[in-house]
Order: C-alpha cells, then sequence, then structure tokens
C-alpha cells in the first residue's frame, strides 16, 4: 500500500494529497482507524478519502482499508494484531468470528496445496524406512499428530524430543535414508530450521510444512507444503496443517491399501481390551 501510494502521489492534488500523506507516514497503523477517525487525524473530509481510494482502483475506502489491514497483518508481531482487536458483545460472536477464521484457513490451504508437491510428500514417506517429524512451540503439537497419524496408516514414525540428546545429536544418529518432516510457521524455530539443515546436509530427505514460500525451511526441502495459520489470538491456528497433514495421510493409505488396512487390524487386536463395546 505504501509503495502504491507514493507512485500514485504526483497525480493527486489537494486533500488527497494530504490524506495520502497521512496514510504513508502512518500506514501501519492506520488501518485501525474507522473513516471518522482517520478523515479527523488527516484534517480532510471521510468523501476525500473515498475519492483517493478510487483513485488508487479501489471500490471504496472499505477496500482500501481492507488492503491496509492485509499488509499491516504481515508485519505485525501476532500479539500486535491482537492489542489491535475489539472485544465481542457476546462469547457467541466470538466463537463465530474464530469460526469462520479457521474454515478461511482451511479453504486458502486446500486451495494452495500443489499437487507435484504433495506426489513428491507422499513418494519420500512410501519409501521411507523411518519418518521422524520435528517441530517447537505449537509447531510440535502438529508434529506428534503428524508421527501419530503416520503410524496410523503403517509407516514408522517418531517425534523428535528434546528431553533426552538434543535435536542436532539426534540428526546425527538418524539411520540413512530417514525422512524429517520439519514444521514450524512464523515466527520461524531456529533449531527446527538448524535441524533441517542438518539433515539436509546428511542427504536426508526433508519435507517441509510451513505457510509460503518465504519460510527458511523450503530453502532446504526436498518439498514444501503450506497451510495457512492466522488466528484471532496471539498463536498460530493449526487446523489448516492439521487438514494438509490428513489430505498427506489420506493419500498414503490409498496408495498402499493393504499395509494400511493390515496396520489397522493390528492395532485393533492390540487394544481390544481397553475399547468400550459399542
Amino acid at each position: 500500500m505504501r509503495e502504491t501510494l507514493e507512485r500514485n502521489f504526483h497525480k493527486l492534488s489537494g486533500q488527497k494529497r494530504r490524506a495520502a500523506d497521512y496514510l504513508i507516514e502512518h500506514h501501519r497503523t492506520a488501518f485501525a482507524m474507522s473513516v471518522q477517525e482517520l478523515a479527523r487525524a488527516a484534517r480532510v473530509s471521510e468523501a476525500t478519502l473515498v475519492r483517493l481510494a478510487r483513485d488508487l482502483g479501489f471500490g471504496g475506502y472499505l477496500e482500501l482499508r481492507a488492503a491496509l489491514i492485509e499488509e499491516a497483518t504481515r508485519v505485525l508481531l501476532p500479539e500486535d494484531r491482537f492489542a489491535f482487536a475489539r472485544p465481542t458483545k457476546e462469547p457467541s460472536e466470538t466463537a463465530v468470528a474464530v469460526a469462520r477464521q479457521e474454515v478461511e484457513n482451511i479453504n486458502r490451504s486446500v486451495e494452495d496445496l500443489d499437487p507435484a508437491q504433495l506426489r513428491t510428500f507422499v513418494g519420500h514417506l512410501r519409501k521411507a524406512p523411518r519418518t521422524v517429524a520435528v517441530g517447537l512451540g505449537v509447531s510440535s503439537i502438529v508434529a506428534r499428530f503428524a508421527a501419530y497419524q503416520l503410524s496410523q496408516v503403517g509407516c514408522r514414525a517418531d517425534f523428535l524430543t528434546r528431553e533426552a540428546l538434543n535435536l542436532a545429536e539426534q540428526v546425527a544418529l538418524l539411520p540413512p535414508r530417514t525422512v524429517v518432516l520439519a514444521i514450524s510457521f512464523p515466527p520461524y524455530s531456529s533449531r527446527t530450521v538448524d535441524t533441517a539443515r542438518r539433515a539436509r546436509a546428511r542427504q536426508l530427505p526433508v519435507l517441509a510444512l510451513t505457510d509460503s514460500a518465504r519460510s527458511p525451511l523450503v530453502e532446504v526441502a526436498s518439498a514444501a507444503l503450506y497451510a495457512r495459520t492466522e488466528n484471532l489470538l496471539y498463536t498460530n491456528s493449526i487446523s489448516g496443517a492439521v487438514v494438509v497433514l490428513n489430505a498427506v495421510v489420506t493419500d498414503l493409505a490409498l496408495a498402499d491399501k493393504k499395509r494400511a488396512l493390515a496396520n489397522v487390524a493390528a492395532l485393533n487386536r492390540a487394544v481390544a481390551d481397553e475399547v468400550l463395546l459399542k
């Protein structure tokens, strides 16, 4: 938005230039203002803001504000975004807002799925004698889920912990051809990225589950899948990541039904005495 405003600044005059100047100087905070608040702060009329928005190619001020919000969310820390959030009147309104955000995360994660990358993911996992998942913070929950799901369809899968050996030591002891599934979302974990780089240096296949092509995991990964993690709270949401992993594991199971069904039969026998009769 700042670049757009600066590029078009010379075309503007009068109050529109004053409004643009204010937005350039305050582009990281102006998104939190209503049109009335922004008009007062920039010392222009509300109509001027509407005209400025249209001159910049937007349908109106609300579209311009949406662009400001989108840009701000990319540069603000999650806790800063949370600080700008306004409380709802009822808990049910919060629940609806959270649910809508989760649905959007899932839909956009599915839209971002690259079929070629997904095939590479599944191909590596099918051939792997062992898969280890690594992630810290909320990503550790996703990594544990990945290891569990993979084990359910007959893959030997584990979660790398920091309880005994440190991550670097564990990577050094991994047998050849082990696949490392590295999971990290902003702010990226330096330890997870370092683990992925150490695995790559050992010529072990690295698969990345992260948020975008800008992630430092992508440069060391044999394949990368992306999940949206936007959240109303200041932690990363995991719904999109869970859906992506579920797709990977389901594809893996469908590719080798015999192994998956034999595995689930063995698991059912093992826990038969722990399951309540239906």
